[in-house]
């Protein structure tokens, strides 16, 4: 396991700035293949552009990602192909999902304006924390005998259309955005050397990760010798930063 250091600071307070500044230093030196830094939107990885262009010309591709944009790079690399789905045609196809079934819980709610959107966050949310249809239907039967009949009825439905969804992506050979970070984990731990050179991990910009993010954090930390993190979080202020606060001691465990 590598060197983990945490940059903490409520916000101004110059993390992303000296995170930025270790990313020069490789690039000074021409070593942009032993760095990696990875932001949490396009926005902040623009931003961060900026930055360097203000004193480093390049005339290659930063070693600059979010996490979805190096989800597809490590897919790139291990030669797959991949095509991904957009916003629009997620809606798309899980409007037509549940226009052409009958559902038993949500039927008289499913042409609701928003439906369409709840499903897709419910769904998203289950990705990130890895768990697929069978295994939320698992988890379902677990406790479905103390659950009321109502409820029994929501979560077969959700399972139903969650189900039917990704058996829809797969039969055109299609991914969404979290259904690429997950194969990247399965790819990134059964082939360490997929980014060969990197010697350093930045991350910056977030405040919580997501399960799926956890799990690529620590396989990526065990490959390298130095990973970086900034957290805006004051210590002396935790009811201010309840959720950084437990981001912080979740990073804290990853030191041992």
């Amino acid at each position: 396991m590598g060197e983990l250091r945490l940059l903490l600071g409520s916000s101004g307070t110059g993390k992303t700035y000296r995170a930025v500044s270790i990313l020069k230093e490789h690039l000074r030196r021409k070593e942009e293949q032993k760095v990696l830094l990875l932001v949490s939107s396009k926005a902040h990885r623009n931003r961060i552009k900026d930055m360097v262009l203000e004193d480093i010309s390049c005339y290659y591709s930063l070693p600059v990602y979010t996490f979805n944009g190096f989800s597809a790079e490590v897919i790139k690399r291990n030669e797959r192909a991949v095509r991904t789905v957009s916003d629009i045609y997620r809606q798309i196809l899980l409007e037509k999902i549940v226009d052409e079934n009958v559902l038993e819980y949500y039927e008289e709610v499913k042409t609701f304006p928003g439906f369409t959107s709840a499903l897709i966050s419910f769904m998203d949310e289950l990705k990130q924390g890895l768990i697929k249809p069978d295994e939320f239907l698992e988890s379902f039967k677990k406790i479905k005998n103390l659950l009321p009949a109502e409820f029994n009825a929501k979560y077969e439905d959700l399972f139903f259309l969650y189900d039917a969804y990704q058996n829809n992506l797969k039969k055109f050979s299609l991914k969404d955005n979290a259904d690429l970070a997950a194969e990247a984990v399965e790819l990134i731990a059964g082939n360490p050397a997929v980014f060969p050179d990197v010697e350093e991990l930045i991350i910056d910009g977030f405040y919580e990760f997501t399960p799926v993010q956890w799990k690529m954090i620590k396989l990526l930390k065990s490959f390298v010798s130095k990973t970086t993190i900034t957290l805006s979080v004051d210590e002396e202020k935790p009811h201010l930063f309840q959720v950084q606060m437990e981001t912080l001691e979740k990073l804290k465990e990853m030191e041992y």
